[in-house]
């Protein structure tokens, strides 16, 4: 999910449709990540857009990807891409 907030806001059931689960277990995580400050919500009339906290997930992004780079087996690099 962060990943995919990371391309743009969203709502519940966007998230729903692009990971295929159920919208109670999307909503239970979303929920997780609210807690942590991780993602915060921006009102849309009746729905809401969940979007990334960047302060907080931008270098945390940037620690595993110099982590991965590193310490990973595939030098950073994800294996879908490898060739």
């Amino acid at each position: 999910m962060l990943e995919q907030l990371l391309k743009k806001p969203m709502k519940v059931n966007e998230l729903t449709e692009t990971h295929g689960k159920e919208q109670s277990m999307v909503s239970h995580n979303l929920k997780l990540l609210l807690d942590w400050n991780l993602v915060y919500i921006k009102p849309q009339g009746k729905k809401s857009i969940y979007m990334l906290n960047k302060v907080i997930i931008n270098p945390l992004f940037k620690i595993v990807e110099n982590h991965a780079e590193k310490f990973g087996p595939t030098g950073g690099k994800c294996l879908i891409n490898r060739k």
